[in-house]
């Protein structure tokens, strides 16, 4: 059952990266004087940071990961 993979093994490593991932971009985001809040494997921002989290989060995703390619992130206004 794919549930017990996640709590172990790669799906705790997998689980990690994203944490970090989402942490280095609500950083980045701080220090740009930026709320953010964390939902699930998004981050939440004001309408008007979207730009600003959107590169947050590419630019975290390659260092975390260590690669040269951006993320495919969707974008949801509500």
């Amino acid at each position: 059952m794919l549930f017990e993979k996640f709590y172990k093994g790669m799906g705790t490593y997998l689980q990690g990266l994203e944490g970090d991932i989402l942490m280095k971009t609500m950083l980045s985001l701080i220090e740009q004087d930026i709320p953010s809040l964390p939902i699930h494997d998004a981050i939440y921002v004001q309408k008007r940071y979207v730009s600003k989290a959107k590169n947050a989060l590419e630019i975290a995703w390659m260092e975390v990961l260590g690669v040269g390619f951006k993320p495919s992130i969707k974008i949801d206004e509500s």
